[in-house]
């Protein structure tokens, strides 16, 4: 991380198994490719940014400003000072470009009687209003212009017309190239010159033009530039004013739904959604050549009855917009015809309010975080009353969530999981599967306070990276890094292993790989000594100075040590692979187990663990026990792995209960399992054996 301040991360998908992880920090944006900062040669790529640290980040809410939206090869990046788009050309090229709308959204119709005079219809122009009009701020707004009252003949057939003479067909403007009498092809086009059958009509405009104002010179009079063309001598009433511009705020979210480009905005006018033209996402014009038709531009305002400030806008099978104040989905009005202007309605979901976090759409399933971060929410359809219920999802794990989240993302594969930072510095994993009814929480710590949080596929291994921002002291000093969790095991292997066809050996194989390659240290970096190299002390470790490091070679688990001021620890010219990293220890406490009896569920019996039957997977560390007095697995018998590399277990492992784990005065049975080894451990299912009072 290039400062020690907060930065924010999210991800950039290019499809398959490649992603980048991008880091927005104080006034930088860096990009991670490959487990490592993206490089131009032997420089690091950074971009400039005119973020801010608390543009970033919003102490207020506990949660980051920023939102993103990627559409190919371009990241929209949703922040009300800003509309700004990352574009990726080459692996190496990414610009940090503005993003411009080129027609509306639209502000309601001006209903005054204050007219406005056009000096010109191309090029560099005046705008003169009959009274103030005008601010500072307009300066970059878009202005919409509409002949009203228009007395211009309408074409008709069999009509004398002389040169140059101008007509209206269809609610659109011509000019006549020649004179003569007119045919009976009525002129319709939109660009260019047509025949009616003897008369050549020349397309102006549809009664309206559209200008950018570009200096502010009183309240009665601004210079702008004609974005399209407007009709000669324009003097008009109706005019509407762009809803985006410098001056106010640009949108704080945005999400892409049934080929249209939606934005959430907060305006003078209240909360409105936009929906861009359909299949053009800088485009949000509400009417083609004068006519509203169903691919023109949506605007949908989102209104209340209490203070309704946006958070964020989202798609699943209908769109759904979070506010401060509650939960809205917007939907077709007449399901049998397309979304259009004249046919969207809105409707309020609940009152919950939400947390300025974009939601996690997974399988028709909306999740997001309620306005105090501390419950997740699955916006599902209910059939019982034919609409979306917001189903609190972490009921069950509440009391996890009590320092709010701050940030999160999904993991797909392998797991499907939730990965949320909360405020305290904790990640929350939440297991989550509709389909197989699963809706489980555990909670990560870590070496240190993770801040930020976003998922991409791994590159290298049949699953997808977690990747975090995390702060630590080291030496003293407050540090941040950007770093990922790997999985600890591998789930690809090499071609050792894939060539051995007997399947008991290949078994063997695989397991003594895992062990080989297991990384479950934090913040650790792997060493792998290259032919001849016999130096017996290893770098790199500039970020753990002072630190207590575990250490694995060879698949051995080595003495502790502490990090030089160099950043350096010691091992042996025959340690051909070794993991340096900080110690995890991983804790999991079920529920207190009862045995069921004749009488009854057991809840109210004095019961107590005889034995416990762990079955795992690949496993090699750990131990059980509880209030304070653990005890090792023992995986195999010891005459086993004496003097010999620990062999991993796949199966059933039985533990004798000592005596004072598991007292007679016990209501239940109260388990601890925990791994400090450099080991796997991965439990299939606990089976205790146990016996009443």
């Amino acid at each position: 991380m290039k400062t020690g301040r907060r930065t924010q991360l999210t991800k950039f998908n290019v499809g398959g198994a490649k992603g980048y992880v991008i880091e927005f920090g104080d006034g930088y944006i860096r990009i991670f490719y490959d487990h490592a900062p993206l490089k131009k040669g032997d420089e690091v790529v950074e971009i400039a940014a005119p973020y801010t640290q608390t543009d970033i980040w919003n102490e207020e809410l506990k949660c980051y400003n920023l939102q993103f939206l990627q559409i190919g090869d371009v990241l929209y990046i949703f922040y009300p000072k800003y509309m700004k788009r990352l574009c990726r050309y080459p692996n190496d090229d990414w610009r940090l470009e503005d993003w411009e709308i080129i027609n509306g959204p639209w502000q309601n119709v001006n209903t005054d009687d204050v007219t406005v005079t056009a000096s010109g219809s191309e090029g560099e122009i005046v705008l003169t209003a009959s009274a103030n009009l005008f601010v500072e701020k307009d300066v970059g707004r878009l202005l919409r212009l509409t002949m009203v009252n228009d007395e211009t003949t309408p074409w008709q057939a069999d009509f004398q017309v002389s040169k140059s003479a101008v007509f209206t067909s269809d609610g659109k403007y011509y000019e006549a190239m020649n004179e003569g009498t007119t045919g009976n092809i009525k002129p319709v086009h939109s660009v260019g010159t047509k025949s009616d059958g003897v008369v050549v009509w020349k397309y102006l405009h549809d009664g309206s033009g559209i200008v950018k104002i570009s200096e502010f010179v009183s309240a009665t009079e601004v210079k702008a530039n004609v974005v399209s063309f407007l009709p000669k001598d324009m003097t008009t009433s109706y005019f509407e004013f762009g809803l985006i511009y410098p001056g106010e705020n640009y949108p704080m979210s945005g999400c892409f739904y049934k080929n249209r480009l939606w934005l959430l905005i907060d305006t003078n006018d209240g909360l409105k959604a936009c929906g861009s033209y359909s299949g053009d996402f800088n485009n949000f014009a509400d009417k083609e050549y004068g006519e509203v038709v169903a691919e023109a531009a949506v605007t949908v305002p989102v209104n209340s009855q209490e203070y309704n400030q946006g958070r964020w806008i989202a798609a699943a099978d209908a769109l759904f917009v979070g506010t401060s104040s509650g939960e809205f989905v917007i939907d077709k009005a007449n399901s049998s015809a397309a979304m259009a202007a004249d046919n969207v309605a809105v409707a309020q979901i609940s009152k919950i309010g939400s947390k300025p976090i974009a939601p996690i759409a997974i399988n028709g399933h909306l999740l997001f975080v309620d306005r105090f971060g501390t419950s997740i929410r699955d916006l599902i359809y209910s059939y019982e009353r034919d609409g979306y219920d917001p189903v609190d999802a972490s009921i069950l794990g509440r009391h996890l969530l009590k320092s709010s989240i701050v940030d999160w993302d999904w993991q797909d594969i392998p797991n499907k999981l939730l990965w949320a930072v909360l405020g305290d510095g904790r990640m929350l994993v939440f297991t989550f599967d509709a389909n197989q009814q699963v809706a489980a929480m555990s909670q990560q710590y870590l070496s240190g306070a993770v801040e930020s949080v976003a998922v991409i596929p791994s590159g290298t291994e049949n699953r997808d990276d977690v990747w975090v921002t995390v702060k630590r002291k080291i030496d003293d000093t407050l540090k941040r890094y950007v770093e990922w969790i790997d999985e600890g095991t591998k789930s690809v292997f090499d071609d050792r292993v894939n060539s051995i066809e007997d399947a008991f050996e290949k078994r063997e194989a695989e397991a003594d790989y895992v062990r080989d390659n297991a990384f479950y240290l934090d913040s650790a970096i792997e060493f792998k000594r290259a032919s001849g190299d016999m130096r017996t002390e290893i770098g790199g470790l500039e970020h753990l100075v002072g630190q207590t490091v575990g250490i694995a070679a060879n698949g051995m688990q080595k003495p502790s040590q502490v990090v030089s001021k160099t950043g350096t620890v010691k091992v042996e010219e025959t340690d051909t692979q070794v993991v340096v990293g900080l110690p995890i220890c991983s804790q999991l406490m079920p529920q207190i187990v009862y045995l069921p009896n004749q009488s009854g569920a057991g809840l109210a019996e004095v019961q107590r663990i005889d034995h416990l039957n762990l079955f795992v997977y690949l496993s090699g560390g750990g131990q059980v026990g509880v209030n304070g007095n653990m005890c090792d697995i023992l995986y195999y018998d010891s005459y086993e792995t004496v003097g010999k590399v620990l062999k991993l277990k796949s199966g059933r492992v039985e533990i004798p209960w000592p005596a004072g784990h598991s007292l007679k005065t016990n209501w239940g049975a109260d388990i601890l399992i925990e791994n400090k080894s450099i080991y796997p451990m991965q439990i299939l299912a606990i089976v205790p054996s146990m016996s009443g009072s």
